[in-house]
This record gives C-alpha cells, structure tokens and sequence, in this order.
C-alpha cells in the first residue's frame, strides 16, 4: 500500500490498514485504491469509469475490498481527512458498479455518515466530497432505501452544498417514480418501532411499559399482572435505570417526530383565511 493511502492523517486510515491489512495488500488491491483516490470530480469520467472496472477485475476479491472499506467507513461515523475523502468518493463509484440491494443498503448508509457532521460544527460533513458523489448516486437506485435516507437528510444537512444536492436528488427521484414532495418525505418518518395503533410494550423486570401515542404526544405507562400504575415504579429507578432512560428518551423522540410532522404538514399546506385546511391538502386526512 502507498504510504499516502490511508495514511495516519485522521483515525480512518490507521483503523482500516490494521482491520484489513491481509486485504488491503492483496494483488491489485493497492492498483485499485490508488485508482479511487485519482478521481477529482464529483462525476466520474467514461475514462476513468473503464479503468476502474479494469482494476476491479483484476484485483483479488476487488469488489469485496470496496465494500470492506466502505463498511468501515459507514461504522466509523467520524470526519476524515480530505485524502480518504477522496478515495470514499472513488469507492462509492466502485460500489455504484454493483446493482444488488445490499450494494444499495451500503451506499445509502455510506452517504448517511459521509452527510452528517459534528455537532460542534454542522456545517462541515465528515466527507463532503464523498456525500456530494453518493447523494447523486443513490438517488438513481431502486427500493425504499434511497428515498428514505435522502429525504432524512433533506431535514437535517446543514451545509449549504450537500443540502442542495440532497434536494435536487429527492426532486428527481420523486418526479421519476411520479411522487409528491409531501409523499417522498413521508419516509422519512421514524416510526420508532410503534405498532398500527401507535403503541409500543416493553417488559422491564417483573412490569410491562407501554409507549403509545396520546393525541399529540407520546406517554409512558406501566403495568403488572394486568393492573395498570398510577406512576413509575420506584423500584426500576434502582434496578432497571438504563432501560427506564431509554424509554424516556423513547418517548421525548416520539413527540419531537410529531411536533416536527405536525410543522412539516402546516408548511406544505397553509391554511385558509378561516383557519381550514384547503381542500385537497394532505393534511386534511393525515393523521399523526
């Protein structure tokens, strides 16, 4: 391997060369990375695009090793430095060579973290260049995947440049499969694991809590042997804290979800003078 291909510049490099050293010096393999990293430009050229399926035929397990690095990468969930920018940029257009689903579960989860960004600093994603190529990328996929990362993060991208793509991919995808905008961002909503009546029971210790949406906000209740309680028991304080918080985080999730629906459906459709909803505005038969 180049000593400049993940190189000891951020955390990324290190941590790949020592998870995947005996994959990353096979025949080939450094040929094909060092080709990844040579793409300058967010789209890549016909050119470029036959050497690459080249270099990816003659690699050892070639295809396999993108996936690898792009695996760790989407674990890694932190910023790169701009050279492994570049070379994820030039693998995720390995990876777009490949038409399975699990190829298109990797990308989309591959531009997820290439998107998002510290949250000391919003504006700067942890791979720019990489979630500029990818966005474009998934939005030509098949399946729910690409619609349903993108559309999340159309509401949470905050650099101007990645925003503007996400938007310009969900238009495009949306008008490709003759969907509303309203519709697209529909997926995007986190169902939190509620079942079809808005409910979700979980037993802690000898007790069962419920999770279940009450009008407009979420609600914890318990029970045991069927006997419904007035509060939370004292007794999971002590014994049952971490699963107590996580359904209190639960429930302060489920209600910034609503209350930020409930926002979406206003914006897409401003009421009437008289405080009606227009006719024929999806808010009119959408519940949350």
């Amino acid at each position: 391997m180049p000593s400049w291909l993940l190189h000891h510049g951020d955390e990324f490099g290190p941590l790949v060369r020592a998870g995947l050293g005996d994959v990353l010096a096979a025949p080939g393999v450094p040929e094909l990375l060092a080709h990844c990293a040579s793409l300058d430009k967010p789209a890549a050229p016909a050119k470029w695009l036959r050497v690459l399926d080249e270099r990816l035929t003659t690699a050892t397990d070639g295809q396999e090793t993108v996936r690898a690095v792009l695996e760790a990468f989407a674990a890694h969930r932190h910023s790169v430095h701009e050279d492994s920018d570049r070379l994820l940029r030039g693998l995720v257009w390995a990876l777009s060579r490949e038409s399975d689903e699990a190829a298109t579960d990797l990308l989309a989860r591959v531009t997820a973290t290439a998107s998002a960004a510290p949250r000391q600093a919003s504006g700067f994603p942890h791979a720019q260049r990489t979630a500029i190529a990818a966005v474009q990328l998934l939005a030509g996929r098949d399946g729910e995947a690409p619609v349903r990362t993108l559309a999340r993060l159309a509401a949470r991208v905050k650099n101007k440049a990645v925003r503007a793509r996400v938007q310009s991919a969900l238009a495009r995808l949306g008008a490709s499969r003759g969907w509303s905008l309203s519709e697209v961002m529909e997926l995007a909503v986190d169902d939190h694991g509620l079942d079809s009546t808005g409910s979700r029971l979980t037993e802690v210790g000898p007790y069962e809590a419920t999770v279940r949406v009450v009008g407009e906000k979420a609600r914890l209740t318990f029970t045991r042997g069927g006997t419904g309680l007035k509060g939370v028991p004292a007794v999971l304080k002590e014994t049952h804290a971490d699963e107590l918080k996580q359904l209190r985080d639960m429930v302060k999730g489920i209600s910034a979800t609503l209350t930020a629906e409930r926002q979406r459906v206003w914006r897409c459709c401003p009421r009437t003078a008289s405080g009606r909803t227009r006719t024929g505005c999806p808010a009119s038969s959408t519940t949350r």
